[in-house]
C-alpha cells in the first residue's frame, strides 16, 4: 500500500512540474515580454532619431545608427535636419522633423 502512494505522489509531482515548466512559465514570460519594443529588425528603428543626408521632393536618405535608409515625409525637410522615424515599411522609413531648434 505504501508503494502505491509513493508512486502516485511521484506521478503527481512530475505532472505538476511539467505543467509548470511547459504551460505556466511560458505564459508568464510571454505576458512580461509583450510590452517591450522590438530590439532588432526594421521595427526597432521606429521612434529613433536620424539625420537627413539628402532630400528632394518628399523623399531622400537618412542616416540612422551609421546606416543610410530611404525615407519619405510629407513635411518640409532639408539636408542636415534631424528627424524622428514614425514608421518603417518595405525598407522605407517615414519621418517627421524634430523640433529641436531653440528660439530665443
Amino acid at each position: 500500500m505504501d508503494g502505491k502512494k509513493l508512486l502516485l505522489g511521484i506521478i503527481v509531482a512530475v505532472f505538476a512540474y511539467e505543467i509548470l515548466e511547459h504551460v505556466i512559465v511560458p505564459l508568464l514570460f510571454r505576458w512580461k515580454m509583450r510590452s517591450r519594443s522590438p530590439l532588432t529588425g526594421l521595427e526597432s528603428l521606429v521612434g529613433k532619431t536620424a539625420q537627413v543626408a539628402n532630400w528632394a521632393d518628399g523623399t531622400g536618405t537618412v542616416l540612422v545608427e551609421g546606416e543610410r535608409w530611404k525615407a519619405e515625409s510629407a513635411a518640409r525637410i532639408s539636408p542636415g535636419d534631424r528627424v524622428r522615424i514614425t514608421a518603417a515599411r518595405s525598407l522605407t522609413l517615414t519621418v517627421v522633423p524634430l523640433d529641436d531648434k531653440v528660439t530665443l
